[in-house]
């Protein structure tokens, strides 16, 4: 009897395990992409000439396919999402002649067809390197990304790290005289948004591969904003009215607190605008302390701009961090040098006003921005990175803009939005 029930038991079981197991698990539907390439010029195409050498989704990568003849490929078995696809036309010496590059949504139809234009090799140019979190130990989820203008519209191309936060952005164009360009970069966080994007100016060459010597580092956006002033800028309530519409905390200091008060990188560190002597002097005495802050890694503002009350860094004989110098020199008209740079939001290409910026800087390190310019062409307003930190240097008398309606205005707010990460990015 015993034995019976032993064997109805397992009976049992097994048709438990046959429910559980029996039907098989759904598949994901995949798809085919057929890639039909237009030649830039007339060429003698051999079977095997053509290759797709990369065709990934962000940091999933597949295989290379042949591309036949007639300049069509068929890739199959594609899992459904975003691809980008690359592809190079060889001579028979080896060396790429023309390629292509294109981003295409890959849906569950069965068949997608994509046409793909391409360009002389010499035309495009590879940027590679890394983009980090400032104390992270894993580095994925960080989309670098750069606006290219191309027939009056801004063109975006965009990838994303990977855990070493390791990136390569490949196919874009250059000047097709000179086989070079200068674009600016930006990386910023998807996944992360206690952080801040950094942007880096980098020069491009055709038919080359950058390799960024530094890395791309997103630094903590700001929390509470400290600001250190004596006497209201321009005697004017602008920071008051600024603050007011950006809604983040913020504390005040004078400039005698400056030696007493503790710097935090999640603080957003702000010296004002037009101050007078004494408040000056008293940032020269405790200027190691910024200088600290900033090289572990936090932001200042610094505020150059001369006005009514006036001081000058110059005369305390200070300096930014980095031995950074300004210089007394106003301009009714400045130049808006990176208009796709998050501080030039709404910012037009010509700023002008009474005094369109009132200084500019000098001896600035390799690592910076110059976002705006004077009619001599002299920096007056950069952002520049000092060991794990930056500063934003500003000669532009902003609270008086703010005041009397100028064109600098909004800057005033960018600055705040900027640095506690609250400006669009990517396709916002």
């Amino acid at each position: 009897m015993k034995r019976i029930f032993g064997i109805l038991l397992l009976f049992f079981c097994l048709s438990l395990l046959v429910g559980c197991w029996g039907k098989p698990a759904e598949l994901t539907e995949l798809a085919t992409l057929t890639i039909k390439c237009e030649l830039f010029q007339d060429l003698n195409i051999v079977s095997g000439e053509w290759r797709l050498v990369e065709f990934q989704s962000m940091t999933e990568k597949t295989g290379q396919v042949v591309i036949g003849e007639v300049g069509v490929a068929v890739v199959e078995d594609l899992q459904p999402g975003q691809w980008q696809v690359y592809v190079n036309l060889y001579n028979v010496d080896g060396t790429i002649v023309e390629s292509g590059a294109a981003m295409v949504d890959v849906t569950v139809e069965p068949t997608i067809e994509l046409e793909l234009e391409m360009v002389r090799y010499d035309e495009l140019s590879s940027v590679s390197g890394y983009a980090k979190y400032l104390d992270g130990n894993i580095h994925d989820g960080i989309i670098v990304e750069v606006q290219i203008p191309i027939e009056g519209q801004m063109q975006c191309y965009q990838t994303e790290t990977d855990e070493r936060g390791y990136f390569c952005l490949r196919a874009l164009p250059v000047n097709q005289e000179t086989k070079m360009s200068e674009y600016l970069f930006t990386a910023y966080s998807i996944t992360d948004s206690r952080y801040c994007s950094d942007s880096r100016i980098i020069e491009v060459t055709g038919g080359e591969e950058t390799r960024l010597t530094s890395d791309l580092l997103l630094r903590y956006a700001g929390i509470e904003l400290m600001l250190f002033l004596d006497v209201p800028p321009w005697w004017t309530e602008s920071l008051d009215e600024m603050l007011q519409q950006v809604n983040v905390p913020f504390q005040v200091y004078n400039s005698v607190e400056m030696g007493s008060v503790s710097l935090a990188n999640d603080q957003v560190v702000w010296v004002v605008n037009d101050q007078d002597w004494n408040f000056y002097n008293n940032y020269f005495q405790n200027q190691s302390k910024f200088n600290e802050f900033v090289a572990n890694g936090g932001t200042l503002i610094f505020g150059a701009a001369q006005g009514y009350n006036f001081g000058s860094l110059m005369d305390v004989g200070g300096t930014l961090p980095a031995d950074v110098t300004t210089e007394l020199s106003s301009a009714s008209t400045n130049f808006n040098l990176l208009p796709t740079h998050p501080l030039m939001y709404g910012i037009p290409e010509i700023l002008t006003g009474d005094n369109a910026s009132n200084n500019w800087f000098d001896n600035l390190p390799t690592e910076r921005l110059i976002i705006l310019e004077d009619d001599q062409h002299n920096p007056t307003l950069v952002e520049y990175r000092y060991n794990l930190g930056r500063v934003i240097a500003v000669g532009q008398p902003l609270e008086y803009s703010w005041a009397e309606g100028e064109d600098a205005k909004l800057i005033l707010l960018n600055l705040v939005k900027y640095t506690f990460s609250m400006l669009p990015l990517g396709d916002e």
